[in-house]
């Protein structure tokens, strides 16, 4: 993680806020999107004190750390995303105030290895992000395997695990975009599957941004494809009319408000494929 990761500490309390006022999501049936006036006004973190500007920077952390310590681990991306989507739920319904976000995301991604594979051990997950996160320190690795330190930390991503299954109230039902991507380039054959690598990039870069938890994945899909397009100057795809996007359930207001998100973000040139 950067130092500027490594820099923003949350202390730890582990108490259930509620989004928006509502009912604890382990009592209800919790909601998983919402739209960005929300997200960007009305956080528990929000509520709490953390600023936009803070709780974005911290979304960033803490995906990265998932995507390195899944590559680390040699986790798919299907797995990658999944703890990275868990996680971001979860914050929709808990203040980075009261919970460690580090903890939290290891926690996740221990989670995402169960529901979605392959399997990883919580002492295999524990050593490796101890290691990571504790980067700075030359002997880390050498405390994670004292059986105090190794117990220790093993507890606390055990607690943030049972906080995270109480939050998500066990819903580990989490669609991705991926399968709808895969459908969208077969519907244009070879003429659009030199854009998948662009695309692939575009929906592993979203997920640092509350894309994840404003729409659902095969809108991402559909979008990330079209604006591969854009990119790549593929005008053939670009230039059609867009009423394509139907056939996958997308509507025009998906479409247009996704564009005006990523427009806003001023990064789709520096996509990297």
């Amino acid at each position: 993680m950067s130092l500027e990761c490594e820099n923003l500490e949350i202390s730890v309390n582990g108490t259930a806020t509620g989004f928006l006022g509502s009912a604890n999501p382990s009592t209800s049936q919790p909601r998983w999107y919402f739209t960005c006036k929300e997200i960007e006004e009305n956080t528990p973190s929000r509520r709490d004190g953390v600023n936009l500007t803070t709780e974005t920077k911290i979304r960033k952390c803490y995906c990265k750390l998932l995507q390195d310590l899944g590559k680390h681990l040699h986790l798919p991306q299907e797995t990658i995303t999944t703890a990275i989507i868990f996680c971001q739920r979860f914050f929709l319904y808990q203040s980075l105030v009261k919970n460690d976000f580090k903890a939290i995301a290891i926690a996740c991604l221990l989670l995402a290895t169960k529901t979605t594979g392959p399997p990883r051990s919580l002492e295999e997950i524990t050593n490796f992000s101890f290691v990571m996160i504790h980067k700075k320190d030359p002997v880390a690795a050498l405390r994670i395997k004292q059986k105090e330190v190794l117990e220790q930390e093993e507890e606390l991503i055990r607690r943030a695990e049972l906080l995270v299954l109480d939050t998500l109230n066990c819903d580990f039902n989490v669609a991705l975009p991926y399968p709808t991507l895969v459908s969208a380039l077969k519907k244009f054959d070879d003429d659009a599957s030199w854009l998948a690598p662009t695309a692939w990039s575009l929906l592993r870069h979203w997920l640092q941004t509350s894309l994840y938890t404003q729409f659902e994945p095969h809108c991402l899909a559909v979008a990330a494809l079209h604006f591969s397009s854009v990119i790549l100057k593929n005008w053939d795809i670009s230039d059609m009319d867009i009423g394509w996007i139907e056939e996958f359930n997308v509507t025009y207001l998906q479409f247009t408000e996704i564009w005006h998100q990523v427009e806003e973000m001023r990064d789709l040139s520096n996509i990297v494929v």
